[in-house]
């Protein structure tokens, strides 16, 4: 239509009618751009918003569920401190039992409470980091999948040469081939092995720096990423009331 016009114009030379129709279809194309580029705009921050909601749940769901993990570690690294200095200097057995026994049965042992969020993972392996529009949240982002490696590489070095007490000190800590958490220990000859005591404080050691370096700090990275969250995302968490 606008074709036949022009060239209508062209033919008599109707300069002004020409000049109008060229600017015509010049503001109409830039015009079907622009509400292009909005409509492509409009689409990247709802799929945004989509990854930054799911991210929120997925750290509310890991901070819940770390909570306790980290709990029960604290726990379980106070008891093989606890374990450790009645060995070192108390000559009374009578602080230490079956339980204290499985503790240092264990105290080579980490649990696996390092964790990447799958939309993480997802944002920066399908190299759509670059959607989320906000510089502060993108580099939060990258900073909590950076931590996870930098975690993961410090529990390896401390699992790299960690010791498997029961298995250096056969004598002292009997495995039961029944019930794995009823071995039996020989508190007498542990206090009276400085051997066995310097290897069980070393393990002490590498749990504290577990606890310290790796859960204390995952849990301050998440809360804060989960903090930034809550304020990007306008969420409101109640506040349970003192009972």
């Amino acid at each position: 239509m606008i074709l036949r016009r022009v060239i209508k114009h062209v033919r008599n030379q109707e300069w002004t009618a020409i000049f109008i129709d060229f600017l015509i279809v010049v503001v109409g194309v830039f015009v079907g751009l622009q509400v292009s580029n909005w409509n492509a705009l409009r689409a990247e921050r709802v799929d945004e918003r989509q990854y930054l909601v799911r991210l929120h749940g997925e750290m509310l769901e890991l901070t819940k569920t770390n909570e306790v993990l980290a709990e029960n570690a604290q726990v379980r690294s106070e008891q093989i401190s606890f374990a450790a200095e009645q060995i070192a200097y108390s000559s009374e057995a009578l602080s230490l039992n079956t339980s204290h026994c499985s503790v240092i049965w264990r105290s080579h042992i980490y649990g696996d409470q390092i964790y990447l969020p799958s939309t993480i993972q997802e944002l920066i392996s399908s190299g759509r980091l670059n959607l989320i529009s906000k510089d502060e949240v993108r580099s939060a982002i990258v900073d909590f999948a950076q931590s996870v490696d930098s975690y993961r590489a410090l529990v390896e070095d401390v699992r790299s040469d960690r010791l498997v007490l029961a298995r250096k000190y056969p004598t002292l800590i009997v495995s039961n081939p029944t019930d794995r958490n009823s071995p039996r220990c020989d508190f007498d000859g542990m206090r009276s092995s400085p051997s066995f005591q310097n290897d069980l404080t070393d393990n002490m050691y590498r749990y504290q720096a577990y606890i310290s370096f790796v859960i204390i700090e995952q849990q301050s990275k998440r809360k804060s990423l989960h903090n930034l969250l809550d304020t990007v995302l306008d969420i409101q968490h109640e506040v349970e009331a003192e009972q």
